[in-house]
């Protein structure tokens, strides 16, 4: 009986070929034993190596694992499994090379992404001035010239009424003029 609930016959004299070819077993296990001990030794120094030279430890170690993919596959073929390592490596760093230096050529190529932008020091006052605001009054003026939203909504989102709203941002407004005036 099989998991799915299937009947199946095997005729006595069939025998899996591990049985019959006790060789091809020990043979398995050692190449897997070989792959292991070489991953261990070998493995820091690699992942090193590709550090070196992505100057990205989690890339690197990536990388790394997958060079030992790659060999893992040609396990029986490769003669010498530590070159073909940091050759696999190798390639796999100068493709990453190639991917990101494609991707700088299309960003360089597309131009900026805001056609105007304010100059950061005017952005980065703008921005301390609002964070000095008082709390009721920051809330407003984020809601309303920030986030565009009706006075109608930042009142309902704050819980105050029309009126209430409409003076903090007057007062949020007066301070900001003050402190933006004084700065400049």
């Amino acid at each position: 009986m099989t998991d799915l609930g299937l009947a199946v016959s095997v005729p006595a004299d069939a025998s899996s070929a591990e049985t019959r070819h006790p060789a091809m077993r020990s043979a398995s296990a050692e190449r897997s034993t070989e792959f292991a001990a070489l991953y261990d030794a070998t493995f820091r120094e690699l992942s090193g190596y590709c550090a070196a030279l992505l100057q990205d430890d989690h890339l690197a170690a990536d990388v790394a694992q997958e060079a030992f993919v790659r060999l893992y596959s040609r396990w029986r073929t490769v003669r010498q499994p530590r070159g073909f390592l940091f050759v696999a490596a190798t390639n796999i760093i100068r493709d990453e090379w190639r991917r990101r230096g494609r991707a700088r050529t299309f960003l360089d190529a597309s131009g900026p992404l805001v056609a105007e932008a304010a100059p950061a020091s005017d952005l980065t006052a703008l921005d301390d001035a609002i964070l000095r605001l008082p709390k009721r009054e920051r809330e407003v003026v984020v809601l309303h010239l920030i986030a565009d939203l009706p006075l109608a909504e930042v009142a309902r989102l704050t819980h105050t009424p029309l009126g209430t709203t409409k003076r903090r941002l007057f007062d949020a407004r007066r301070r900001l003029r003050h402190d933006w005036t004084d700065e400049t």
